[in-house]
Order: structure tokens, then C-alpha cells, then sequence
């Protein structure tokens, strides 16, 4: 129950920092994201898994958390939404 307890802390921070903006997101390309954005994303998520594993190393838990992950969970939530509106925006497009 712990990831989904991570997931719940996750949307909720997702939905209160939409509440915070006014105005709609704005538009996301329904295409492929380019080789840069990759790049960028990989090395983003490599220097957080570094200096989180810098504080909380492999096998440091807390209430069954293991934090050192928890840059790559961040990550992953991130692609998910990402993928989400690239989706919506298709549908909406009629594609």
C-alpha cells in the first residue's frame, strides 16, 4: 500500500499546483518527443537519483518508503501525465 499512498501524494501535489495556476495548461504536440527532450529528461533524472542516494541510500527505509526510488517514481508520474495530455489532445483533435 505504500506506492499507492506515493501515488496519492503524488496527484495531490499535481492537482494543487493546477489549482495555484489560472488559465488551461498549455497545448502539448501529439507527436514524439524529440531526442532532446529525452536526453534532458535522462540526465535530470540521473542528477536527482544521485543526490537523493547522497542522503537516503539503497536499503534506508522509512515506513516501507524507500526514498532513493522516489526520483525515479517523480519521473515516471511526470511521463505518465505527460503521455495523458498528449493523448487527450489527440482525441480532442479527433485523430
Amino acid at each position: 500500500m505504500w506506492f499507492t499512498f506515493a501515488l496519492l501524494v503524488f496527484s495531490l501535489v499535481w492537482a494543487g499546483g493546477r489549482g495555484l495556476r489560472s488559465g488551461p495548461l498549455a497545448s502539448v504536440s501529439a507527436g514524439p518527443p524529440s531526442g532532446w527532450l529525452v536526453l534532458g529528461f535522462a540526465l535530470l533524472l540521473g542528477t536527482a537519483d544521485f543526490l537523493v542516494r547522497v542522503d537516503w541510500p539503497l536499503g534506508t527505509n522509512w515506513l516501507n518508503m524507500q526514498f532513493c526510488y522516489f526520483s525515479q517514481y517523480v519521473g515516471a508520474f511526470v511521463v505518465g501525465v505527460s503521455v495523458a495530455r498528449r493523448r487527450s489532445n489527440v482525441a480532442a483533435d479527433g485523430q
